[in-house]
């Protein structure tokens, strides 16, 4: 399962467009959904577009808005449509953003309140071209508290975008995913025929007949036997050494 990665490169000097405004020529082609749809300013996001470009070989996206300076940059940075890989949802992209929007705002902004409503698109755009061709849309809404959420079609879940059908096939195999990782890392018994070697070895120390006690019976019971017939053939040579006195005669 390939999950599309995009860089994030905040502070690149690249134009943005003026919000609210996406220009003539920018062919609109659908929201951008934000993922999860509220939250606080340093809560990863998703991005989720209704499509694909059409025109245009590479992608950024801008953020636009009150108080933001000239020189802040892209949320996320341009990135080869060729280059994302295999598409989470087919027909969607799938981009996460590689820093918060707090990280981003704070940078960005030329005043110190941080709230107010900003624009957020995915652009397609020509390589080495800042001219926007087509684009995916979203605002979001930042409150002084510290918190954000998405407005309209931007805060739609993920599953009404994509489908349910594409949507419980990818979460099914990131479970499958999922599982096959913890397996790899978890540490594996012992296998059965494993088991039971283990166990002959254990009998088979643990036997008084067995393993290297045989030896040392037929050892010792050779040296017992070796004694028991020395002793008895030094007996057999003493009598044979011995005098045999004759019978006294005992007639007149």
């Amino acid at each position: 399962m390939h999950r599309l990665i995009v860089a994030a490169v905040a502070g690149a000097a690249m134009a943005t467009l003026p919000f609210g405004a996406a220009g003539a020529d920018v062919e609109s082609l659908g929201s951008l959904v934000v993922s999860p749809s509220g939250g606080d300013l340093d809560t990863p996001l998703d991005l989720i577009t209704d499509g694909e470009c059409s025109r245009g070989t590479t992608i950024v996206v801008t953020v636009d808005g009150k108080g933001l300076s000239e020189s802040r940059g892209n949320l996320v940075g341009a990135t080869k449509i060729e280059g994302l890989g295999e598409p989470r949802f087919p027909g969607h992209y799938v981009v996460p953003v590689g820093v918060t929007l707090r990280e981003y705002l704070l940078r960005s902004l030329e005043r110190a309140r941080l709230a107010g409503d900003y624009r957020v698109a995915l652009v397609c755009r020509n390589t080495l071209d800042t001219e926007p061709l087509q684009e995916f849309a979203a605002t979001i809404r930042v409150d002084e508290g510290g918190a954000y959420r998405a407005l309209g079609d931007a805060a739609r879940e993920v599953r009404e975008v994509v489908g349910a059908a594409a949507y419980d096939r990818a979460e099914e195999e990131d479970r499958i995913s999922a599982e096959a990782e913890m397996a790899e890392t978890e540490p594996q018994p012992l296998e059965p025929v494993q088991q039971e070697s283990a166990s002959a070895a254990t009998l088979s120390v643990d036997s008084p007949l067995s393993g290297w006690w045989r030896p040392v019976l037929l050892i010792v019971g050779a040296v017992l036997l070796s004694s028991v017939a020395a002793s008895w053939l030094r007996g057999r040579r003493a009598r044979q050494r011995t005098p045999v006195e004759a019978p006294m005669d005992s007639s007149p």
